[in-house]
């Protein structure tokens, strides 16, 4: 399950699932949910369907540790537009 605030693993990487959001699939008509993701050492976004995160371990966490200069402002306003997407990609937050 993956819920806000949960740490995870996305492509080997582990971070955070900052925000999660409903988009709809223009080729399908249907409504998917999306997550925003930040990644623990350099602080990039990503987006993904929940399906491609998988939970990180103690020993990813800490091979993979926070780099808290990226996360010195965690809680910053998610001010870019969220779309749909099949795979994960990277994402601006802008």
């Amino acid at each position: 399950m993956v819920r806000n605030g949960s740490i995870q693993k996305l492509n080997g990487r582990v971070g955070k699932i900052i925000k999660k959001v409903q988009r709809k699939n223009i080729l399908t008509g249907t409504y998917h949910e999306i997550c925003v993701f930040k990644l623990n050492y350099n602080g990039s976004y990503y987006i993904s369907q929940p399906q491609f995160f998988e939970p990180a371990t103690k020993e990813e966490r800490a091979k993979d540790p926070r780099n808290e200069h990226y996360w010195a402002n965690e809680h910053n306003a998610i001010n870019g537009q969220i779309f749909y997407t099949d795979d994960p990609c990277v994402w601006y937050n802008s």
